[in-house]
């Protein structure tokens, strides 16, 4: 017991404090349970004995006293701090040099991904790293377009909105259509018909779907194309094709 603090017997006492504010501070401002990482921000202390402080009792009590509750009771220190190590984006060794960082073999990492509680954490700590490094992101593509990379500078286009492979498509695609009911246009007369093709058209281009064709009414087919004289159609000699031409 050093002061009004209580401190673990195997915990540095400068290093408990330290990590204790660091917390703190981390907390008040990330307004949720900070990684490892994160309290490193606020404090100068290595990862390693970051963890080693986070989950003793005498922390959890002091934070949550503190009006800070540390949300970490469904998983393994284990699992907390190999999850650190798995989601550190500037650490880039492979996989599987991560889990022997981090003590943890394959089979027990994916052991750990069918557990509800860790594959939520693991998801949360990744997806807030997906918004918090946009900009991180942004410059590094920006500084290898003005380098010149024919890739990143089409990426920039791109995000920047001055070129868009799939809007160019649909333009393209639109032309295409428009043509086709031009050709539609010139060869059928019937201004009603003319309108219910551009109506499907234009709700097959929306992502929609025409209802299904009516079953073919022969008596109005017949009406449309002139019906075949009743004599004809008793003359068995004469070929079917003959008939419709």
């Amino acid at each position: 017991m050093t002061g009004l603090l209580k401190i673990p017997n195997n915990v540095n006492p400068e290093t408990f404090r330290r990590v204790l504010a660091g917390a703190t501070a981390a907390y008040s401002i990330l307004k949720k349970t900070p990684t490892v990482d994160q309290i490193a921000g606020y404090c100068a202390c290595r990862p390693a004995s970051i963890n080693k402080v986070i989950v003793t009792p005498e922390f959890k009590a002091l934070m949550s006293a503190r009006g800070f509750p540390w949300h970490h009771a469904k998983l393994s220190p284990t699992q907390i701090y190999a999850v650190q190590i798995l989601t550190n984006p500037t650490n880039r060794l492979p996989l599987a040099r991560k889990l022997k960082m981090a003590g943890v073999s394959y089979a027990t990492y994916r052991a750990w991904l069918k557990q509800p509680a860790f594959a939520e954490y693991i998801t949360k700590i990744s997806e807030d790293m997906l918004g918090e490094h946009v900009a991180d992101v942004h410059t590094r593509v920006l500084e290898k377009a003005t380098n010149g990379d024919i890739q990143a500078i089409k990426l920039y286009y791109e995000l920047t909105g001055r070129h868009d492979p799939q809007k160019q498509q649909m333009v393209d695609l639109n032309g295409v259509i428009g043509l086709l009911l031009e050709v539609i246009t010139r060869y059928v007369p019937d201004a009603v018909a003319l309108g219910k093709i551009t109506a499907d058209i234009d709700l097959i281009l929306s992502g929609g779907t025409p209802k299904a064709l009516e079953q073919f009414d022969v008596n109005r087919i017949a009406s449309g194309v002139g019906a075949i004289d009743a004599e004809v159609i008793e003359d068995d000699d004469q070929p079917i094709f003959d008939l419709m031409l």
